[in-house]
């Protein structure tokens, strides 16, 4: 009975030690072909993501090179790109004068395999690693972020492409964004108000959000862990060195550049408070916040 149930133990083993190996060697093969298929139909998924984005917007997206990662994001696969940034024109001469409105040094989206094999980008996580992000609001009030992301007017588009049908508004189909899960790690953030003269820097250690983008309208939850080197008002040094954490839920409407925070809470150093309220900048940069703690 012994020398039986060894026997059962060792066939029991040999079984799974097999279904393992195959199971092994499937993954390899698949990830094999993927990255072949990948290698295959790279500049149709550079072309697509730089021509869905910028044909849609005034300003003009850029990267270095485009790589594939199989297990960041399991099962998706997911896309890296080197040195993504958003440049507020296609001009050239114009950009060269300004800093980019973000330059990412690695940032890895999660895309559906086979959207990304018919050559479709639909993303679900993006993280963002290293590089900056530079806000600027300018003497008219206008962010150049909202110059950057604007709709190409059809009659641009149409002058550009050379397209003989014209479109009417409702039918362009714009951009839309749906992401599930957002990370910053390690970021530089600048914010500078020329007509104020308020400036800001922080470092952004770790952030956690979601995010949609539909019809100039945002929505998005975040979690922040940030340090912040210094901020600047009317050209005097408020204070630096300082540790912030931060949670809130705010809608923003790009258009009229309306913002909207749900409830959330804020805290620097020892002290902590809850808040909420809206800011309109098209209302005199109407403030109602409300702030406890």
């Amino acid at each position: 009975m012994s020398t039986s149930k060894t026997k059962k133990r060792k066939s029991l083993l040999k079984i799974i030690l097999i279904s393992l190996s195959s199971l092994a060697s499937l993954m390899f093969l698949f990830f094999l072909i993927l990255f072949i298929l990948f290698l295959v139909y790279k500049e149709d998924i550079r072309d697509t993501f730089l021509s869905t984005l910028n044909q849609n917007i005034s300003g003009q997206v850029t990267f270095s090179d485009i790589g594939f990662s199989p297990f960041r994001h399991f099962p998706n696969a997911s896309l890296k790109f080197i040195d993504l940034s958003l440049y507020e024109t296609k001009d050239s001469v114009e950009n060269s004068n300004k800093l980019p409105v973000f330059d990412i040094d690695e940032t890895f989206i999660s895309v559906s395999l086979i959207d990304l094999l018919s050559s479709q980008i639909n993303a679900s996580e993006i993280t963002l690693e290293g590089g900056s992000i530079n806000i600027v609001v300018y003497p008219d009030s206008q962010l150049n972020f909202e110059k950057a992301i604007t709709k190409v007017k059809e009659k641009e588009k149409i002058i550009k492409e050379k397209i003989v049908p014209e479109k009417k508004d409702d039918e362009s189909p714009g951009i839309s964004l749906n992401v599930d899960d957002l990370k910053i790690i390690d970021l530089q953030l600048n914010a500078e108000n020329q007509f104020k003269k308020n400036k800001l820097q922080v470092v952004i250690n770790e952030l956690s959000s979601e995010f949609s983008y539909f019809e100039n309208h945002i929505v998005t939850s975040i979690e922040l862990d940030t340090h912040i080197d210094s901020l600047i008002k009317n050209n005097e040094l408020l204070f630096s060195d300082e540790q912030i954490n931060l949670e809130s839920k705010l809608e923003v409407d790009t258009d009229s550049i309306y913002v909207k925070l749900e409830e959330g809470s804020f805290s620097i150093g020892e002290a902590k408070f809850l808040f909420n309220g809206v800011f309109d900048s098209k209302n005199q940069g109407f403030v109602d916040l409300i702030v406890s703690g």
